[in-house]
């Protein structure tokens, strides 16, 4: 089922993690120490206090916007952080830190962009939105426009499996394994009694009412056939030109060359290679209809990324592909922000 509006995706991962009776693996690029991100933080605690198994696998390109706040989760016995290709400890300033690591910064830019929430290897949440208030709609200046899925069935183990590709890869490590002041950390004590000040437990529902909740969700499913594309971690250095990760952008190419009547792709970050290029004319020739839907300049948060766009919008367009922007200020942008989040009209919509 669709995760379309934010209250929704926000709902459903709590719910999910509440149901949780044996495992929970978490992958995310992004975690802020918001209200919303701490919201997590309780859930997962608390199904670790009920002998849940759980791992975090997060990227560590951000870690110094909230390492103090979401570091100490590992101090339960029943949780495992690790970070996935960190950048030198010495400094706790991204800039700094990116000044520290120059001499190899071409395997620091190998990033995991990951996000998925697989819980008892039987139900998946997975698509594009980091823990952190702007992705659920909940940000005072900017949010974004996201989508994901909550599924179930056998291709969860096969998204359990790409866990495990980078929770078991050379360049992933046990978060205790690099913090260099270990004297910062809080005790388990200190750490709880933080958490149930900062993040006191706002969403509960009965057994009951989570059963009928799944029963309901069940219900309205689609039954589909799910093929799971992804870029595998690097088993090497990441700087190595043979380990740069293009998987999933041939699989996408495979997937035009297959198109015979419409083509639909949302991509906030659009900037085609060749190959794509040259994919999508082939589809237009065959006569499929190709629709492109991305970000203008407005709402994207990346103008270096909608600058190399622009660059190709008038091959796209010459070649018969209908190329949409979205607006910053949407007329349904309504929809996916919370109140009073939605009262304020300086809060811009972004597409990511």
């Amino acid at each position: 089922m669709p995760l379309n509006t934010e209250n929704k995706a926000m709902e459903w991962r709590l719910r999910a993690i509440d149901s949780a009776t044996s495992s929970i693996d978490l992958q995310t690029f992004l975690w802020d120490d918001d209200p919303l991100g701490l919201a997590v933080v309780r859930h997962l605690f608390d199904a670790a206090d009920r002998g849940v198994q759980i791992r975090i696998l997060l990227d560590d390109s951000f870690t110094v916007t909230h390492e103090e706040a979401i570091r100490d989760i590992d101090l339960h016995k029943n949780i495992e952080l690790s970070i996935y290709n960190p950048f030198k400890r010495s400094s706790d300033d991204i800039a700094r830190r990116l000044l520290l690591n120059l001499g190899d910064f071409s395997r620091l830019d190998h990033r995991m962009h990951n996000k998925a929430l697989i819980i008892d290897n039987r139900i998946s949440i997975i698509g594009g939105r980091n823990l952190a208030n702007e992705y659920f709609g909940d940000h005072e200046l900017s949010n974004f426009r996201d989508l994901e899925l909550i599924t179930g069935g056998p291709h969860v183990q096969e998204t359990s499996n790409l866990f495990n590709l980078f929770w078991n890869n050379p360049w992933t490590f046990p978060e205790s394994k690099i913090i260099s002041d270990t004297d910062a950390f809080m005790t388990p004590t200190e750490f709880t009694a933080w958490l149930n000040k900062s993040a006191p437990r706002t969403f509960q529902e009965t057994p009951a009412t989570r059963r009928l909740a799944w029963e309901t969700l069940i219900q309205r499913a689609l039954p589909s056939k799910i093929t799971l594309f992804a870029d595998i971690p690097a088993l090497d250095n990441p700087s190595l030109h043979d380990e740069l990760p293009t998987q999933l952008a041939a699989e996408l190419i495979k997937v035009i060359e297959m198109a015979q009547e419409e083509l639909i792709l949302v991509s906030a970050y659009l900037i085609p290679t060749e190959e794509f290029e040259t994919a999508v004319e082939r589809a237009e020739k065959r006569g499929v209809s190709v629709r492109i839907l991305t970000n203008s300049m407005r709402s994207n948060n990346h103008l270096a990324a909608h600058s190399a766009y622009r660059k190709h919008i008038h091959r796209l367009i010459v070649h018969g592909a209908d190329v949409h922007e979205v607006r910053a200020f949407a007329k349904d942008r309504h929809i996916y922000m919370q109140t009073p989040v939605d009262e304020n009209t300086s809060a811009c919509m972004q597409n990511s």
